[in-house]
């Protein structure tokens, strides 16, 4: 499973280590060394932000002292494990190594799926996708070049939940400036005297797989 936030994998990675250390006290020597700070809670914090911002170059570097922190403190382990008799001690702190190294293995594959445009199945996606600093003004551009970009107003649109009549005006309405292309029988159930009932759901449905096939496909 993905790890959604390194930060907290850390906590809980922590977490376990201590519950399952609980009843086998390490030596004041090892405690000396696991208890000084590791580093790794901020370089995970800036790692998780330029994740969630979609930013690939802050990500790279984020990702660089990440790694870097995460292996000296792996270091760090090994040689308070080398001085250790619990067997239990030893034991979980290898265990701790190695959950280190899943972090690093997974920080990589989440920074390189920052630039990935993957097909979206929901408006949710949809917003998450453009927000991401990367892929956002790849698309908005490639949209603009094939005309596309009737998708992205009208996506937008409806992820503000703009059911105006003025909306109905712009991308509903036959011959409207940026009239999505749906079939006729999906556009006259929009009637202008009832926007309150209008199957904008239908609609966009039928639009975020216009966008998948049309940008997505060309871009991923």
């Amino acid at each position: 499973m993905a790890i959604e936030s390194f930060k907290d994998e850390w906590q809980t990675i922590k977490a376990n280590f201590e519950k399952a250390t609980a009843k086998k006290k390490p030596s004041e020597k090892f405690l000396g060394l696991f208890n000084k700070s590791s580093g790794i809670t901020p370089a995970a914090k800036t790692l998780d932000g330029a994740l969630d911002d979609g930013d690939r170059k802050a990500a790279d570097k984020a990702l660089g002292d990440f790694k870097k922190t995460c292996e000296a403190y792996q270091k760090t382990l090994a040689k308070a494990a080398a001085a250790e008799t619990d067997k239990t001690v030893i034991a979980e702190t290898k265990v701790m190594i190695g959950e280190i190294g899943n972090m690093v293995d997974q920080a990589e594959t989440a920074v390189t799926d920052i630039a990935v445009i993957k097909r979206v199945g929901s408006l949710a996606q949809w917003t998450a996708q453009m927000k991401n600093k990367s892929i956002g003004p790849r698309v908005t551009d490639y949209a603009k070049r094939t005309h596309n970009d009737d998708l992205l107003l009208f996506l937008g649109a409806m992820a503000k939940k703009d059911h105006s009549a003025k909306a109905y005006d712009t991308y509903i309405k036959p011959g409207s400036k940026y009239e999505i292309n749906i079939d006729d029988n999906l556009r006259s159930q929009f009637n202008p005297a009832d926007l309150g009932n209008a199957p904008r759901g239908k609609a966009t449905d039928v639009v975020l797989d216009l966008y998948n096939n049309n940008i997505v496909n060309k871009l991923g």
